[in-house]
């Protein structure tokens, strides 16, 4: 499969990539408004989507492994997106048992993929 070039992804409110490079991530527990957020090279961006693409994403079903679903309590679900050539697919997996692949993807997408980072400062907190 030919990698695309210009891509983006998103992992909720977790991480959000745009086709331009740039990235804003969550640090810090659930519920905190810290982000991060940088800027990805073309070279950067590219290697993002192979590695989207060499985990095997575009060949997945659209839910991955739900088996626990229902013997894991408050557990949510974890969605990634990846839009390319005017095209959206999403993969869900239950956030408390991640297939290995899937769950290594979101840690790696969720850390920045890679990139430098400085703090975002939003004068009017989602909250206010």
């Amino acid at each position: 499969m030919a990698v695309p070039s210009v891509a983006s992804c998103s992992i909720g409110a977790d991480m959000r990539m745009r086709d331009d490079g740039r990235i804003r991530w969550h640090v810090g527990y659930p519920g905190d408004e810290n982000e991060m957020e940088g800027r990805l090279s073309p070279k950067q961006r590219s290697d993002v989507i192979r590695r989207i693409s060499d985990a095997g994403f575009f060949d997945w079903e659209p839910e991955v492994d739900f088996s626990y679903r229902h013997s894991i309590k408050d557990c949510g679900v974890t969605e990634v997106t990846v839009k390319r050539d005017g095209l959206a697919k999403t993969v869900s997996s239950n956030s408390c048992v991640m297939p290995p692949a899937f769950g290594e993807l979101v840690e790696f997408l969720t850390s920045g993929a890679g990139a430098a980072g400085n703090p975002v400062i939003d004068w009017w907190p989602s909250w206010f």
